[in-house]
């Protein structure tokens, strides 16, 4: 009798590693969502801190994400793509000389920072040669809405990996 209370033990153990991994990894896409949604509101056309924008920057490029989450939430790649650009509204904030030099200082390192965080999502996709990231995404966002067009909010929300799509 021990023996089978010893297999029971070991299911219950894989499948709790499996559901704490689960958890993890959703924990994970509600972090990069908070930090995106925060990054959005500490670059406002009306008022900028660059510093917070680089901190968060540096959390997004420290999470363990996977190309999933990107797929579920294509606003995430669509907000680094435009931080990648971004340069501020210095002009019309009132700034003084001084200022506005420091702003453009900090607007070149929050650019170089989701240029590095860009090019990481872009890691987690195989882009062939004549083809460029923007493509492949795009291509792979179609076929994550098509395969996912009869599963409810929760059920796509809950994905934690591809393997769930076949």
């Amino acid at each position: 009798m021990t023996g089978a209370l010893s297999n029971i033990e070991t299911g219950w153990k894989k499948t709790g590693t499996k559901k704490i991994s689960k958890v993890e990894i959703l924990h994970t896409e509600v972090d990069l969502l908070d930090y995106i949604h925060k990054l959005r509101s500490a670059l406002r056309t009306d008022s900028a801190d660059c510093e917070a924008a680089l901190e968060l920057l540096e959390r997004i490029s420290e999470l363990q994400i996977n190309a999933l989450m990107l797929k579920k939430h294509q606003e995430i790649v669509d907000t680094i793509k435009k931080v990648t650009k971004y340069i501020g509204n210095a002009n019309e904030w009132n700034l003084s000389e001084e200022e506005i030099i420091e702003h453009t200082e900090k607007a070149t390192q929050v650019r170089r920072k989701a240029e590095t965080v860009f090019n990481k999502f872009a890691s987690y996709f195989i882009v062939p040669k004549g083809q460029t990231f923007q493509e492949v995404y795009a291509k792979e966002v179609e076929d994550f809405f098509l395969k996912t067009k009869n599963m409810d909010c929760s059920q796509i929300y809950g994905l934690t990996s591809d393997k769930q799509l076949k």
